[in-house]
């Protein structure tokens, strides 16, 4: 069966385009209104802000855990019964990728916001060590002779559950996962005419991290 094509990258450009457009107006306003340089509001920023920044953790920071290296600024894993440890997840498409931050894997109530990323005290990583082809999918457009490819794969994980500020591992297995069936649609890159694709993971993530997340008695 061939399904319906969907593309990505223009609507990409569309962003972009706009993005640019009311960067420059905004430039172009500043330039008007305020000639403050950037040397000048460098010099306004008070001592006490500039070490508050300095010392501010961003979600990409928890990326290092993975690699057993600590986050001295995430807040300390204590397991206690009937309190929610917040974690942020990391994936990679290959194990030569590098780790991609994936919000919205783990229930809301799990995750922080970025700027209270300190907040977090565990972090799981997984990485796809071995992946079988299972099926390719076909997608066609009215308005393109070209078909196009969507292949999906059978996908062993490791994954491992550390401790943020120590990067201490707390738990590791491996997750052997089925690849999802074809979608009715798929959002390719312009000029790529195949697309891949791993097993989906969310619901044996959570299932793996919640006794750490939110423990139970």
């Amino acid at each position: 069966m061939k399904r319906p094509v969907a593309y990505f990258a223009a609507s990409m450009l569309l962003v972009i385009s706009l993005a640019a457009c009311q960067s420059q107006s905004v430039s172009e306003s500043d330039e008007v209104e305020n000639p403050t340089t950037a040397e000048e509001e460098i010099a306004d920023i008070e001592p006490d802000d500039a070490a508050t920044s300095a010392g501010r953790v961003f979600p990409s920071d928890f990326e290092d855990a993975c690699n057993g290296a600590p986050v001295p600024q995430a807040a300390a894993y204590e397991q206690t019964v009937g309190s929610i440890h917040p974690v942020y997840v990391f994936y990679r498409e290959t194990a030569d990728d590098s780790f991609i931050q994936g919000s919205g894997r783990v229930p809301e109530a799990w995750e922080v916001p970025w700027e209270d990323a300190a907040n977090a005290q565990l972090v799981v990583c997984l990485t796809p060590v071995e992946r079988t082809l299972n099926q390719s999918c076909e997608f066609t457009s009215d308005d393109d002779p070209d078909t196009y490819t969507l292949e999906i794969y059978d996908t062993v994980y490791e994954i491992s559950v550390r401790a943020a500020q120590t990067g201490e591992e707390l738990e590791s297995t491996s997750l052997d996962l089925k690849a999802d069936e074809c979608p009715m649609f798929h959002m390719f890159t312009e000029g790529e005419l195949v697309d891949q694709r791993n097993a989906d993971f969310e619901q044996s993530l959570v299932e793996f991290v919640k006794p750490y997340v939110q423990p139970e008695a």
